[in-house]
């Protein structure tokens, strides 16, 4: 997996295999997080064995979310206390002599394991932090009570499971190109919806989208087609220009379902064949057939 890498402080070796950008000087190490692109800041403790806390605690100050690793031999461990306390997620020891890949899987453990921290924390808080979307027990109260709200006021509600479309192919260029790909995803989403929607994560990589009093069915089609179509449009992910695109299934309730849980199984069931039709695709639940099987029907797809 590709990483993109802060280097800040005394020029130790290059770790190898990933992405690292200098910065020799404080200023330009924040000027470079606040452009932002980056997995991680590898701050290389100088070997007099010079206080980091302070830089740690400014780097923070700037982004609170990316892990900070400081890179040192055994003998300046030490004088990491410092650092570690202000907020540095781990201590690399590194001798001159340690293999490179070694040190390398030792960033991405640490990359990893601050992600799922993250990700837990979020999960409980009921709100992802890189989305703005709602997700965990939150989203699943949010649903229950659309489809209770639904029922009661004998109104139509849509739910759409939205997937961005080769997000593992731009995902392996680094985890910093697929969370922005995601934020932005869902940032244009969000500028579709009204104030009475919701946007939920479910999973790793699939968005929400919950209609609630869409009117006729016609509005529901349409109104799934223009978020799919708001999240179109160039983007800039480190050195590269994607056009961005995303499939959705949607179902509706009481058509296709009687309860949040099934709802949700049609939708992600209308999802998957949208996935065979190919990127740009959106596919709405059919009406049960005599048997009572549910049958995708294909409404648009580019």
């Amino acid at each position: 997996m590709g990483l993109t890498i802060l280097r800040y402080g005394a020029g130790r070796s290059p770790l190898g295999s990933m992405d690292e950008v200098p910065a020799f000087a404080l200023d330009d190490a924040l000027a470079a997080v606040r452009a932002g692109g980056f997995d991680a800041v590898v701050i290389d403790l100088a070997s007099d064995g010079t206080d980091t806390s302070d830089a740690v605690a400014e780097i923070r100050s700037v982004d609170d979310d990316l892990p900070i690793i400081i890179r040192t031999s055994l003998a300046g461990a030490g004088a990491a206390t410092g650092a570690l306390e202000q907020g540095a997620a781990d201590l690399l020891l590194d001798d001159e002599d340690e293999d490179a890949e070694v040190l390398l899987r030792h960033v991405i453990r640490t990359v990893h394991h601050h992600r799922d921290r993250r990700d837990s924390h979020d999960l409980l808080d009921g709100h992802d932090r890189l989305t703005g979307a709602v997700c965990g027990a939150v989203l699943r109260d949010r649903l229950d009570g659309a489809v209770a709200r639904a029922q009661r006021r004998r109104e139509l509600l849509a739910l759409v499971v939205v997937d961005i479309d080769h997000l593992d192919h731009i995902g392996a260029t680094g985890p910093a190109a697929r969370d922005e790909l995601l934020r932005t995803t869902a940032h244009r989403l969000q500028g579709a919806l009204r104030a009475t929607d919701t946007l939920g994560r479910f999973g790793g990589a699939e968005l929400l989208l919950l209609l609630e009093n869409v009117g006729t069915r016609s509005d529901a089609r349409r109104a799934a087609r223009r978020c799919l179509e708001s999240a179109r449009g160039s983007l800039l992910l480190g050195p590269t220009m994607v056009e961005p695109s995303c499939s959705a299934g949607v179902a509706m309730f009481p058509d296709h379902a009687e309860t949040a849980e099934t709802l949700l199984q049609v939708a992600l069931d209308s999802l998957a064949d949208g996935r065979l039709m190919g990127p740009g695709s959106l596919v709405v639940a059919s009406h049960p057939d005599a048997a009572g099987r549910l049958r995708a029907h294909h409404v648009l797809s580019p």
